[in-house]
């Protein structure tokens, strides 16, 4: 079936927030232990703006994962 221009709104622009306002997040891994203990790397990337956070990481648990955010990324 074909689209018809009428029906099809396509997608809409954001309005661009402050600069980590709407994260995009993931971890790598597992990599070689680390002298610390890390074995993966917790990646938030701005939404918005590009910008990129990489932190070491011990695990992938969910408190990790808030740790690392509120105290490395907010």
């Amino acid at each position: 079936a074909k689209l018809s221009r009428k029906h099809y709104s396509g997608l809409s622009h954001l309005p661009k927030g402050r600069i980590f306002g709407r994260v995009h997040i993931d971890f790598v891994g597992p990599l070689p232990t680390t002298r610390r203990g890390n074995m993966y790397l917790f990646v938030a990337v701005c939404a918005d703006s590009g910008r990129v956070r990489i932190m070491p990481s011990k695990s992938r648990s969910s408190l990790e994962c808030a740790d690392n955010f509120l105290r490395r990324v907010c």
